[in-house]
């Protein structure tokens, strides 16, 4: 029997979800425009998204690739709402074993 919060999907029980105020009280406070937020555990790209909002750059890492969708849909999404210059770009990994 699952809980009622157990997500059904290996993708979606390895995304921590949080509101996005968490992530942009803690941008804002730790960073200034202009600056680059580094983000080791990319998800589905919440940090990067709002680092876009907030006028900030991003650079993440995920070693899912499954998540790579969801993550260039929500930097999409932070960069229309910004107007600016996004470009998402999908390094995969090699020489490493698991």
């Amino acid at each position: 029997m699952r809980a009622v919060r157990q997500r059904s999907t290996l993708a979606a029980r390895r995304i921590a979800a949080y509101p996005d105020e968490i992530v942009t009280r803690l941008v804002r406070m730790f960073s200034v425009e202009g600056d680059t937020v580094l983000d080791p555990f990319l998800g589905s790209g919440t940090t990067a998204r709002v680092a876009i909002q907030t006028g900030r750059n991003s650079v993440g890492y995920e070693l899912d690739e499954a998540l790579t969708p969801l993550i260039r849909k929500n930097v999409a999404l932070g960069s229309s709402q910004k107007q600016g210059n996004c470009r998402v770009e999908i390094a995969k990994r090699t020489g490493f074993q698991t």
